[in-house]
C-alpha cells in the first residue's frame, strides 16, 4: 500500500506517546511511520508545528535517542569480538589474522553514528572549532587609545594609496 493508499491516522496522545518512546528506543521516526497504523513523517510534524508542548516531548525523545547513538558509538569501538579470525594455512597450521572486514565495518558503523550526532546536534557532538577574541579576563576588546574618526581616516588614507589619477579620493570623506 503506497503513502497515497493509507487510511488517515488522527492525532492522538497515546499514539504520540508511543512514537515519542519508540524515538527515544533509537528508532528513526521514517521507521515508525511505515509500519501499518502510524501516521506520515509530514502528519508527524504538522503535529509537532501546530503544537509547543508536542514539539517539547519530540525533541526530549531525539536528544535521547542521540545519547543512546552516542552510547552505540562507545559500544562498537570496545567490541573486538570479530576483529581477529582463525586462518588456515596450507601446511595445515592455523594462525589468528586480522578480521580487515569487520574491523572496517565497524569503522564504517562508529563514522556514521558520529555524522549523525553532528547534524542532530552540531554545538554538543560537531566536529568544528570555535575561536573567539576577547580582551583580559575576558571582556570585551576595546581600543587602548581613542582613535577619532580623522585619525582612523587619516591611517586608512595612509594604507590606501590610489593612483595618481585618483589621488583627490580621501577616505576621510567616507566618515
Amino acid at each position: 500500500m503506497t503513502s497515497e493508499q493509507r487510511k488517515p491516522v488522527y492525532y492522538s496522545h497515546e499514539l504520540f506517546d508511543r512514537i515519542c518512546q519508540r524515538i527515544s528506543e533509537g528508532t528513526s521516526l521514517t521507521a515508525i511511520c511505515r509500519e501499518p497504523g502510524m501516521p506520515t513523517p509530514p502528519t508527524v510534524h504538522r503535529w509537532i508545528s501546530n503544537d509547543p508542548a508536542l514539539a517539547d516531548c519530540y525533541v526530549q525523545a531525539v536528544k535521547a535517542r542521540a545519547e543512546l547513538i552516542f552510547d552505540e558509538i562507545l559500544e562498537i569501538t570496545d567490541d573486538a569480538r570479530n576483529d581477529w579470525m582463525e586462518k588456515q594455512l596450507e601446511n595445515g597450521k592455523v594462525i589468528e589474522v586480522l578480521n580487515k572486514e569487520h574491523v572496517q565495518r565497524s569503522k564504517l558503523r562508529v563514522d556514521a553514528r558520529k555524522w549523525v550526532l553532528g547534524c542532530m546536534n552540531p554545538a554538543q557532538y560537531g566536529n568544528f572549532t570555535r575561536q573567539e577574541l576577547t580582551g583580559r579576563d575576558g571582556a570585551p576588546l576595546h581600543p587602548t587609545v581613542p582613535v577619532s574618526d580623522a585619525q582612523l581616516a587619516a591611517a586608512l588614507n595612509a594604507l590606501v594609496k590610489p593612483p595618481a589619477a585618483e589621488q583627490d579620493a580621501d577616505v576621510s570623506d567616507l566618515f
